[in-house]
């Protein structure tokens, strides 16, 4: 049985697979390497539905607006209250409602008058892909490898699996769209020797920027971040409210609330969008677009490639920058890289490779490899390794990705304590020792959470559980031990033991935990008496690096110092001071006993230290001396 590889994309899905060792894209009925990414519910005139998909989908979007559905990839894993989600709708020729449960959406479909879920909705383009490559190849399909962003987090992976099975297409691996891109390249350049590449991936509607080193056996991942809502998509919303702007400044036409009439004008935008990939200036005529007083507007206007690029600006930017943070984040320099593959539609943009070769002039663009069949290729040659029945070669190619984002749990004080960092290699399993946070606690609410800030209810909740039957004690006494584990499709699995009676609890994080910051503050609230909080060896190691961390800033600080504080007694007086506390604060590390207030009331002056004195030295020696030293 053959095994495929999927891109299931925003805008557009492709599928490929390997034979006699090639890969190759599979082509639909008419030749076509791509499938729109497009559901569409045809009712007839005796009133049956039909539900179709891809190219035939397409033509409905403007004769049948209400009922098609479009950009579903953006939703996957998102709640009805996302913010997100929110600033999308109105650009929607489709209704967005709340889903079943609190945390979730669906698209209610009049034709059917029924709603569905985004995995739902996921799983008939997923269908139709299965579809296309049963016929093709003659047999039945079943397995599969699907490439998602690197970005997409647990929810969104999850809601993947979830939307494959539903199309009963097993999944072996859920892989990185990047990544898979990387094999692609490998795999068509016969790399040898070790290459340090990005892949920067300008899709429909996400953005990933991957740092990675790749030979001919080994696809090392080293750093991953993105945005899962920048996209293509983003700059054909932009044109188009410029387009409604145009209208209401020129054609005195304004709040347009017709289903049909805004998808004209967005079917309109992407057309231009895709005309001025190759033109300097394209004209967009759309006759009888709407009845005014009773007299149909023939709306008509001119954008130029520099007018589009003004309005994408801020969208190409926001990439670059991401790319540019992620090289400092890992500590390496564009020069080390030996090239840039470009995947997804939107490279093609021709501000988006300007930008790329401005900022990075010593890096070299790889064009050589399409777009919109490097990820779909990638993923089948995964599938090919991953396949039971057909091992070879390729079978000992050895791929090592990353996880995008930081993992953790909520702990005492609105606390975000990370176990697992992002950019750690997966598969991999992390554990921790925590302890109750009040005397007498009976159980413990364990909150998963993803997320940069350090400040828990800022972060992104993946699910939570309680770990019941605690030994009343004192606060610290009870100690619970939190498993970590994140598998190689980037699901998380988190397991609690109570370590005085082998109690535990287990969870598997499903696509479920879409809370609005507003519902995770809340929550964290109203179950702080039941948090953990760090062990106290645990926080004492942790907190003697932040003041390990604080005595080497000083000491880079000091000679800047003392050109500032020397010309004065009271200045030599504040460098004595700091010097004691500096040299006392080394000898109190160096013994044996160390205690969590003292190293706590040590770690807050140094801290108060720090920032004063880095003001100081930013402003001028003529500011303020810095606080007296208790």
């Amino acid at each position: 049985m053959t095994v495929i590889g999927i891109d299931l994309g925003t805008t557009n899905s492709s599928v490929a697979y390997v034979r006699n060792n090639q890969p190759e894209v599979i082509k639909d009925a008419g030749g076509r390497n791509t499938v729109p990414s497009i559901i569409s519910f045809v009712k007839s005139a005796d009133g049956n539905v039909e539900k179709i998909c891809g190219h035939a989908a397409y033509q409905q979007m403007l004769i049948n607006a209400e009922n098609t559905v479009y950009c579903i990839k953006r939703f996957m894993g998102h709640g009805y209250k996302s913010p997100v989600v929110s600033q999308l709708i109105p650009t929607l020729s489709y209704k967005i409602v709340p889903g079943e449960k609190s945390d979730s959406l669906s698209i209610f479909i009049p034709a059917t008058d029924k709603s569905y879920s985004a995995e739902e909705m996921s799983s008939f383009i997923l269908t139709e892909l299965r579809s296309i490559a049963e016929k093709y190849l003659g047999e039945t399909v079943s397995k599969a490898v699907i490439a998602v962003p690197a970005y997409f987090n647990n929810k969104q992976r999850q809601a993947t699996k979830d939307a494959a099975m539903i199309a009963g297409i097993e999944v072996l691996r859920i892989i990185n769209e990047p990544t898979a891109a990387a094999l692609a390249y490998g795999f068509s350049q016969g790399t040898a020797e070790e290459k340090l590449l990005a892949v920067f991936d300008f899709g429909g509607g996400t953005f990933d920027i991957t740092l990675m080193e790749v030979s001919k056996e080994t696809f090392n991942v080293i750093a991953t971040a993105g945005n899962t809502f920048l996209g293509g998509e983003d700059i054909t919303n932009t044109l188009f409210e410029y387009f409604l702007q145009d209208l209401a400044a020129n054609y005195n036409v304004n709040d347009i609330n017709d289903s049909l009439i805004l998808q004209r004008l967005r079917d309109y935008a992407e057309t231009a969008k895709k005309n001025l990939t190759f033109q300097t200036r394209t004209t967009v005529e759309i006759p009888y677009l709407k009845k005014v007083n009773g007299t149909f507007i023939h709306y008509r206007t001119e954008v130029t490639r520099e007018k589009l690029e003004e309005l994408a600006m801020p969208f190409v930017k926001k990439a670059v920058k991401t790319f540019e943070k992620t090289l400092k984040e890992v500590h390496l320099e564009a020069k080390a890289l030996a090239g840039v593959i470009l995947i997804g539609g939107q490279t093609r943009m021709p501000l988006v490779q300007s930008m790329l070769a401005e900022t990075f002039p010593e890096v070299t663009i790889l064009k050589n490899i399409n777009p919109d069949e490097t990820v779909a290729i990638g993923a089948a040659i995964q599938a090919k390794m991953l396949d039971s029945e057909s091992k070879n070669d390729d079978s000992d190619m050895l791929l090592l990705d990353v996880t995008p984002h930081n993992l953790g749990i909520a702990i005492g004080k609105d606390m975000f304590y990370t176990l697992i960092p992002k950019n750690s290699t997966v598969p991999t399993s992390v554990d921790d020792i925590f302890v109750t946070s009040r005397d007498n606690q009976d159980r413990a609410k364990i909150i998963l959470l993803q997320g940069d800030s350090t400040i828990a209810s800022e972060n992104e909740a993946l699910g939570e559980f309680e770990l019941d039957g605690l030994r009343q004690a004192k606060r610290g006494e009870v100690k619970i031990k939190i498993t970590y584990e994140i598998d190689i499709n980037g699901i998380v699995t988190v397991q609690a033991l109570d370590m005085d009676t082998g109690s535990s609890q287990k969870i598997t994080v499903a696509s479920t935990g879409n809370l609005s910051k507003e519902e995770l503050s809340k929550k964290i609230e109203e179950n702080s008496d039941y948090y953990l909080e760090l062990a106290e060896k645990t926080m004492i190691s942790e907190i003697v690096q932040s003041i390990e961390n604080y005595l080497y800033d000083l000491e880079k600080m000091k000679p800047k110092l003392y050109q500032i504080f020397s010309s004065t007694k009271v200045g030599v007086d504040r460098m004595d001071k700091m010097e004691t506390l500096i040299s006392g604060t080394k000898a109190y590390l160096k013994g044996e006993n160390l205690k969590l207030e003292k190293l706590q009331d040590i770690e807050t002056k140094l801290d108060t230290l720090k920032n004063t004195y880095r003001n100081l030295i930013d402003k001028s020696a003529d500011e303020s001396m810095g606080p007296e030293l208790q």
